[in-house]
């Protein structure tokens, strides 16, 4: 398990804080995550390598189309405009959007498209985004080796997958990604649903506050968890969260997980 910088959200004018996080991210080896939809995203990427000799990790997103025909100009496109845009020669990770279909000829021409990026090294690792309108297809990829496993959204008060498929993903052999995992400061004391979870493990002292206990919900996951994606402008907290998830000191056993799914509220969208 390792953590990720998100990019999303970011204003036009040139954060100079987020640029010092963006920096020391790609200096210690800790992977970026965005995309082309995401705006103001590229200078962050074109200043640093003005200063900066390493390559940044990347996790990028990769939409499909239904038409499987249209389906390897379109991939291609999106992997050349990346690279262009980001001023990048590889894409560590993709996340595949839009509900490829498990069926043939799509299922085998998008691998064979995919399989081709592998074999040039473009991209490493591929991964599937699920929402709850479209499990019932992505459930089919559970298990099909060719991809690495899948991304939603989770955190203390919601997430973008099933309680069911999120069991049957934690009892495979795949692995995942999660992000806003602290919800983007929403879950406070302000919050009548995170109020009444956190009353479950006020008897516990490693749970002082929502971040401790959200440390230890990530830290159940990390058996299949590859990366975890929070956005910050902070080293310190960087590091801290770093440190945290390195050190493996909170846990929470499988009943106070379930307690945490119980509580999460399924959203279908972004």
């Amino acid at each position: 398990m390792t953590i990720a910088i998100g990019t999303a959200n970011l204003g036009k004018e040139f954060n100079e804080n987020f640029f010092k996080v963006f920096v020391y991210a790609i200096e210690n080896g800790i992977t970026i995550h965005s995309s082309l939809e995401y705006e103001n995203v590229s200078q962050y990427f074109l200043e640093a390598k003005k200063i900066i000799l390493r390559s940044p990790k990347t996790i990028l997103k990769i939409t499909v189309s239904k038409n499987p025909i249209k389906n390897k100009k379109k991939i291609s496109e999106q992997i050349n405009n990346n690279m262009k845009r980001f001023g990048i020669e590889t894409i560590e990770n993709i996340k595949l959007c839009n509900n490829p279909l498990k069926i043939f000829p799509f299922d085998y021409m998008l691998k064979k498209t995919l399989d081709e990026l592998r074999r040039k090294k473009i991209v490493k690792k591929i991964f599937l985004e699920i929402f709850p309108s479209y499990e019932k297809n992505i459930k089919k990829y559970l298990n099909d080796s060719f991809y690495d496993g899948f991304l939603f959204e989770f955190n203390l008060l919601r997430r973008s997958i099933s309680d069911e498929f999120l069991y049957e993903i934690l009892n495979s052999q795949k692995k995942i990604i999660i992000y806003s995992p602290f919800l983007s400061g929403k879950i406070n004391d302000s919050n009548n649903s995170y109020k009444n979870l956190f009353k479950e493990f006020s008897n516990n002292p490693q749970f002082k506050d929502n971040f401790h206990l959200t440390y230890g919900m990530i830290n159940f996951l990390k058996n299949n968890l590859d990366f975890v994606i929070f956005g910050t402008q902070n080293i310190e907290r960087l590091n801290n969260l770093k440190r945290c998830f390195d050190l493996d000191l909170i846990k929470i056993n499988s009943d106070e997980f379930k307690l945490i799914v119980n509580n999460q509220n399924t959203i279908n969208k972004y």
